[in-house]
């Protein structure tokens, strides 16, 4: 019997946000961490090569049961006969006929961040469409929650490494993203601390079981889905003096402003890249973090995902990666690309493990 992933903490670096139905924060829902936790599983086996739905689209996976009765009877195995009908981030977290693997229980013991409401950044300024000059302004109608969650993830039907790749994904997420929803407004930048207070690390073996699991479901079949392979992770580390919350957020709407106007003269891509509210909504493909502070440092995260597909992606991740450089020191990771400051390899599972995991 695969054993729980026991008591570990998730410690907010910057506020967390889940929501409910009145599109407000009360407590920390197990289906927003479920959610960004599927989000990011989905990229990693896109990354190393395996195919995984999109569940929110019309050819989201189902399993019929029928036809998987059929595959049994004809002398497939339970597994054969699910890779027939559903892929690998359904079979983990479940789609219509098959219930996810695993239970998340989550004790919540943050607590609602100060209200912040709407920000002006008055370093920054553009002109509208009648040539006057604007304030550029963000609203955060719904506070954020600080403080600590205990999670517990009980495997209710699946094997070890199917517990060690999501160890290996929240890990990820912890080291360069963020988890939960409006991480692209920055929330969600999280450490993951054992009960002892120490942080929570994956043993190597944890680390090549879970590769292992993902190398093992590779797939022909191509989309244009967030894919690990084709995503960028930087940190920028800060010199500036925060005085309170609100300048951190002003420091990460300046960056935020600064980039969507880098590529102002082409709208179509700016709200590609940045996302729109207007006509058809889009979200953005580039997140920032909040200014925060670890190990008496401060700091911000940037990443990003730019599809293959995309006309000039090459020089759209250089000029990104130029203008960050202004803001001070950072680090950067890539794949396959002689951007990324630690190494350059074209071997996707070297990359998590020793770029990703690896600091």
């Amino acid at each position: 019997m695969v054993k729980c992933m026991g008591e570990i903490k998730i410690r907010t670096l910057t506020p967390l946000w889940t929501g409910d139905v009145d599109r407000e924060c009360k407590s920390i829902k197990e289906t927003g961490i479920i959610g960004s936790l599927r989000w990011w599983y989905e990229a990693l086996v896109r990354g190393l090569g395996g195919y995984a739905c999109d569940p929110t689209s019309d050819r989201k996976c189902e399993l019929k049961q029928d036809k998987f009765n059929e595959a049994i009877k004809s002398g497939k195995s339970i597994q054969g006969a699910l890779d027939e009908q559903i892929c690998p981030a359904c079979q983990l977290f479940g789609c219509t006929g098959w219930s996810r693997k695993f239970r998340i229980k989550i004790s919540d013991n943050t607590s609602f961040e100060s209200g912040i409401g709407r920000i002006e950044v008055r370093s920054r300024s553009y002109r509208d469409r009648q040539g006057r000059s604007k304030i550029p302004k963000w609203y955060f109608p719904s506070p954020g929650r600080r403080g600590h969650l205990d999670l517990e993830i009980t495997p209710l039907r699946f094997n070890e490494s199917e517990l060690n790749a999501l160890k290996l994904t929240l890990k990820v997420m912890e080291e360069w993203c963020a988890i939960g929803a409006k991480t692209h407004l920055g929330y969600g930048v999280f450490q993951l601390i054992k009960g002892d207070g120490e942080r929570y690390e994956l043993t190597p073996e944890e680390v090549e079981s879970a590769l292992s699991l993902f190398e093992s479901v590779r797939s022909n079949i191509t989309s244009n889905l967030p894919d690990l392979k084709w995503f960028f992770f930087s940190k920028v580390y800060l010199d500036d003096s925060f005085t309170n919350e609100k300048t951190r957020i002003i420091k990460s709407l300046e960056l935020r402003y600064d980039l969507r106007r880098l590529f102002g003269r082409d709208r179509n891509l700016r709200y590609d890249i940045m996302g729109t509210v207007k006509g058809e909504r889009r979200g953005s493909k580039i997140y920032i973090s909040r200014v925060y502070q670890i190990q008496d440092r401060d700091e911000m995260r940037i990443w990003g995902w730019i599809p293959r597909v995309t006309s000039s992606r090459d020089s759209i991740i250089e000029k990104i990666k130029e203008m960050i450089c202004e803001w001070g020191n950072i680090t950067w990771r890539e794949f396959n690309s002689d951007r990324d400051d630690k190494q350059n390899t074209n071997d996707i599972s070297k990359f998590i493990k020793e770029n990703l995991l690896g600091g």
